[in-house]
Parts: C-alpha cells; sequence; structure tokens
C-alpha cells in the first residue's frame, strides 16, 4: 500500500513498527518520505471526520471499493469482512468509548474502523476514543512494544476490554446502592433512576454482542499477520467478552426487577395517602353537612338561634360517630 498521499492534516498518530519491537513514532511531516523495508509494519491512526481523508479514500484507490462503500454508508451491523483486491484487506468494525477530556469513564459509544492492507494497519474514528488515546501514551512512554500488527490488534482489545469492566463495575456498584435504598424503603434521587441503568446496559449490549460473532469468526479462520500469540490473547479476550456481556444481561434484568419493585412501593405509598385522605373525608362528611346546614339564611330553621357551643357539641359527636363505625368496620 502507498502511504506516501495520506493526507497529513488528517494523520492524528503514526507509528513505525519493527520486528525487533523497537519502533518509532513517524511525524507527520515524514510520512510522505518514509521507506517501508519488508519486515516493516506502520499503523496510521487516521481522522474520519477530516474531509481530506474522507476525499483520500474515496480517490485514491489503496482500499477495496468494498470497504471504500461500507465506510462512506456507515454500515455498523457488519462487524468483519475480508475483502480481496490485489492483495488482501481486512475490515473490523469496533465499538469504542469516546474518549472524555473532564471525566475518567465516559460512556458514549462510537465506532472504531480497523483496516489492514498488507504491512499497513490503519484505525479511522469520528471522535477521539479511550483505546486509543491510552494505546497512544503506552506507545509513547516505552511499555509498549509491539512486534507486528496481530499486536497492536490484540493490545486495542485488552484496552478496551478494561474500559468495559470498568464501566460494568460502575453500573454494579450503581445498582447495589439503589438496592439497599429500595429495601430500605426509601426515596429514590431523582440523577440515580433504574430507568437510565437500564438503558445503557442495553445500548453496551447492542453494541457489544455482535462482536463476539466477528471475533469466532477471527478465531476460527486466523489471518496470517496474527500469530499464534496474538490468536490466543484474541481468544481470551472473546471469552472476557461473553462473560462480560452476560454481566450486562444479569444488570438489565436486576433493573427490571427493582424499578418494578420501585413501581409497586410507589403504587402503595399512593394509595395509602389516598385511603388517609378518603378516611379524613369521611370523618369530616358530617360535620361538613351539619356546618352547611347551619349556615342557611332561614330564621325558622330549627336550632338556628340555639348556642353556638351547642352546634359545636352536635358536630363533634358526628364526628366521632362516623369515627367509631368505620373502626367497627375496621376500615381504619
Amino acid at each position: 500500500m502507498d502511504i506516501s498521499k495520506i493526507p497529513t492534516s488528517g494523520l492524528m498518530f503514526s507509528w513505525l513498527i519493527s520486528p525487533d519491537g523497537n519502533g518509532t513514532e513517524i511525524k507527520a511531516g515524514e510520512i510522505h518520505s518514509l521507506v517501508l523495508q519488508e519486515s516493516e509494519s506502520i499503523w496510521l491512526h487516521l481522522n474520519y471526520a477530516n474531509t481530506q481523508v474522507q476525499s483520500w479514500l474515496k480517490s485514491s484507490h489503496q482500499l477495496p471499493d468494498d470497504i471504500v462503500e461500507i465506510l462512506q454508508e456507515d454500515v455498523a451491523r457488519v462487524r468483519q469482512k475480508t475483502f480481496t483486491k490485489e492483495g488482501s484487506a481486512h475490515l473490523i468494525f469496533f465499538s469504542d468509548f469516546i474518549k472524555e477530556f473532564n471525566e475518567q469513564y465516559a460512556d458514549e459509544i462510537v465506532t472504531l474502523w480497523v483496516i489492514r492492507v498488507g504491512n499497513v494497519l490503519i484505525t479511522l474514528r469520528p471522535h477521539p476514543v479511550e483505546s486509543i488515546d491510552k494505546l497512544r501514551s503506552m506507545l509513547s512512554i516505552g511499555r509498549f512494544k509491539p512486534k507486528n500488527i496481530g499486536d497492536i490488534y490484540s493490545y486495542m482489545l485488552d484496552l478496551r476490554e478494561d474500559m468495559l469492566h470498568a464501566q460494568a463495575n460502575i453500573l454494579m456498584d450503581r445498582m447495589d446502592q439503589l438496592e439497599e435504598v429500595i429495601i430500605r424503603g426509601e426515596t429514590l434521587p431523582e440523577h440515580e433512576t433504574l430507568g437510565r441503568i437500564r438503558i445503557k446496559c442495553n445500548r453496551m449490549r447492542r453494541y457489544f454482542s455482535p462482536e463476539l460473532t466477528a471475533l469466532n469468526h477471527l478465531i476460527r479462520n486466523k489471518p496470517d499477520w496474527m500469530t499464534d500469540e496474538n490468536h490466543h490473547e484474541v481468544l481470551e479476550f472473546s471469552e472476557k467478552l461473553s462473560v462480560l456481556v452476560q454481566e450486562l444481561d444479569h444488570l438489565y434484568e436486576r433493573a427490571k426487577v427493582l424499578q418494578d419493585e420501585q413501581s409497586a412501593h410507589i403504587a402503595q405509598f399512593n394509595a395509602n395517602n389516598l385511603q388517609v385522605l378518603s378516611i379524613m373525608t369521611v370523618i369530616f362528611l358530617p360535620m361538613t353537612l351539619l356546618s352547611g346546614i347551619m349556615g342557611m339564611n332561614m330564621e325558622d330553621l330549627p336550632g338556628l338561634k340555639g348556642s353556638f357551643h351547642e352546634v359545636m357539641f352536635l358536630m363533634i359527636v358526628a364526628g366521632i360517630s362516623m369515627f367509631a363505625y368505620l373502626r367497627i368496620k375496621k376500615i381504619i
């Protein structure tokens, strides 16, 4: 693949991969003059939101037409497919978390495209993503020394697995706290709603569950750019991802059960309040009727010229009588 015409304005990061692990970062101004040795590979991370990158993908004919078409259509349902055109090309759809610079963990999910053509690995993203940001940091400080393209790919999976675990742990901690609140019969804070947790679980399941099928296909059909060690790492990640998806399913069901329990608590609370109001209305009904009658402006109304205390006595007796009747009938 010819990388001499890569648009530098959309090149976010590039790393020369050496078989001895002593790779180096290639600056944007050096990419056009770089000549790759036969044993070397390169990773190019591009900003897909950049218009020059989009134009290069359409007009350079460096990638198979099918891949370019899928990138333009943003077909996120297709998680993995192999294309052949003057050699082999591999396209993988990732789901990754948006990099939030003011938060420890973001929960917005976007698509990351991973394309391998020959000895060139290209990643495309419309927004900054967590796994790529951490991968760049590990490379820059020398904590990760890839020897081939497969090392880059498997390490991206490993970094994303850590973030998935972190997100799942945050949701589980919130769920545990909300369970304790509901068990104690307390009112839930407005921002800690079970509905939001269910939505997050469902969104993560929807994005990451299809990747199990793609990973299983990759495991069964090991590509030539993946070593046995890379293959084993992908297998481990597939098993971990399967467990995480099951945990998300469990969290979703727990949230659903707790939401039903919360609704039952609220319904019972409202019913109790309504019962109290109804009882108070019934008790005061005779007194209200009596006060209404005595308030009529009629001269010959019996008891109208009587004592105020007598009228109050009748009202109290009526209220007590109604209360006693409700107690006898075991209504209260």
